[in-house]
């Protein structure tokens, strides 16, 4: 699901390429959350995991580390890892594609099939695949 920040990202990198305002983004950062991401969410707002070893991963942002699966749908063309937890990270029930390492804005979000619960030791990560955005 896009949230109202990503959707407005796409209009404008659709619409006015060259606008300074709307600059490419080359990289992004995945964070996992243990509530819906809501469309109108930031990255300040998401449920996002608060566990002391926990952070977002960056991932790319062109299309390399991307695949078009069908029309309107792109997927994640390489795995996504997350370092080993050192402590434990609790549920994760899903995903926030976020512009920023902190806070930042949140491009799109989802659930997974099935919520993880993340111990010590463990590591997360989200196969080719696993992360669709769909615009539907």
């Amino acid at each position: 699901m896009f949230t109202f920040d990503g959707r407005s990202l796409l209009l404008q990198r659709l619409f006015t390429p060259d606008d300074p305002a709307a600059p490419a983004l080359t990289s992004l950062w995945m964070a996992l959350v243990n509530e819906p991401v809501q469309p109108s969410d930031d990255g300040s707002s998401i449920s996002e995991l608060a566990a002391t070893s926990y952070t977002r991963v960056g991932i790319g942002a062109l299309l390399e580390y991307w695949t078009l699966t069908a029309h309107g749908v792109l997927a994640n063309a390489t795995a996504i890892y997350w370092p080993a937890a050192t402590t434990d990270w609790g549920r994760v029930t899903g995903w926030a594609l976020c512009t920023s390492a902190l806070a930042g804005e949140v491009i799109a979000g989802g659930d997974f099939s099935d919520a993880m619960q993340v111990e010590g030791a463990d590591v997360v990560a989200l196969a080719p695949g696993m992360l669709v955005l769909e615009i539907a």
